[in-house]
């Protein structure tokens, strides 16, 4: 097993596909056997969700639930594209997809229609134009795009605002200090906002609206369920133990990698450092957050099971990944009531 996937072959690709369709399977069921009704968080959604939601109606309908998994499969396979462009992991490998989606897909309550999904994808952008601003003679293209891309997914969800944290980091890691480079990056992260309030204004809406729903988007507590215990400790086993391994071979390794990859993996664990700030502080940021999570874990397990020279140890930490994801999906339907045949 562990030998299957460190290539980039179409057989693995198409396992990791099928992984993915599995783990959301029961999502699937539940949405075309289950009438939904239309889904309204009133001033707490951002406006590019509210969006969404209104052509969608309901997070919870089998066209949402088909987005979300399409956007999940999507990320795997773009930072899949990241790596190959960026050489942050020398063998290509599909465990770069296989490992993001088996985190971002490790929750059955989460796999919805929810803002963190669709935030994600623009927050992947903005780490893949933060990468390419080193080495790079003309990095402001890239900067202003990171900047821009942050910005959008600001008004998807609003704890994204949090990551705007990562072009001060990126910039001060990666590049000698200038002005343009920071005031395209200012331009870029406020553009969205500004934007947003123009349309405001336009449509006789108070233009105080755009930060308004900022704040109260971070304070509203998140409509996410908090999974059971059960399902807690099996996630906590069956992702936390192989990822916390990882990280610690990542770190163990960073000395003797390149320089640039050095500050690509610098740049992602700071990412996921904030990911972590979130969702331990910001009232609104919960377990949907796992989509938002896998990006900055994908790379260091892709790295651990691509480089990892038991192969016991690979099987045996690939298999804690796989059945703590299964797990997740199949302990709420096993300890539900119903399925225990109490009334």
């Amino acid at each position: 097993m562990l030998q299957f996937f460190r290539t980039p072959r179409p057989a693995a690709l198409f396992a990791t596909v099928a992984i993915a369709i599995a783990l959301w399977a029961q999502s699937l069921i539940s949405a075309m056997s289950i009438t939904t009704a239309p889904t309204t968080h009133g001033e707490a959604t951002m406006p590019l969700y509210a969006l969404t939601l209104r052509l969608l109606e309901s997070e919870t309908s089998i066209w949402s639930i088909l987005l979300s998994l399409a956007l999940t499969i999507t990320m795997g396979f773009y930072m899949l594209a990241i790596n190959t462009r960026h050489i942050i992991i020398k063998q290509r490998s599909s465990y770069v997809p296989l490992m993001l989606v088996l985190i971002a897909s490790a929750l059955a309550t989460a796999q919805r229609l929810n803002p963190a999904v669709l935030a994600a994808l623009t927050l992947l952008r903005a780490f893949d134009h933060l990468l390419s601003i080193y080495p790079s003679n003309k990095p402001l293209d890239a900067i202003f795009r990171a900047g821009l891309n942050i910005g959008v997914a600001t008004l998807f969800y609003a704890p994204a605002a949090a990551f705007a944290l990562l072009l001060p980091i990126a910039l001060l890691s990666m590049r000698p200090f200038f002005v343009r480079e920071w005031i395209a990056a200012i331009i870029g992260l406020l553009l969205p906002t500004g934007i947003h309030a123009l349309v405001l204004f336009l449509t006789d809406h108070p233009v105080a609206d755009a930060w308004n729903r900022l704040i109260v988007g971070l304070n509203t507590h998140s409509s996410t369920a908090y999974p059971n215990l059960h399902t807690q400790i099996a996630m906590g086993v069956g992702l936390g133990l192989p990822t916390a391994v990882a990280l610690l071979f990542t770190l163990r390794r960073a000395p003797m990698l390149k320089i640039n990859v050095k500050k690509a993996l610098s740049t992602n664990i700071w990412m996921l450092l904030i990911c972590i700030a979130c969702f331990a502080i910001v009232p609104n940021a919960s377990f949907e957050m796992l989509y938002i999570i896998a990006l900055p874990l994908a790379l260091p397990l892709a790295n651990l099971f691509v480089h990892i020279r038991s192969a016991f140890w690979g099987n045996l930490l690939l298999a804690f990944l796989l059945i703590g994801a299964a797990a997740s999906q199949l302990l709420p339907l096993m300890l539900h009531p119903l399925a225990q045949g109490q009334p």
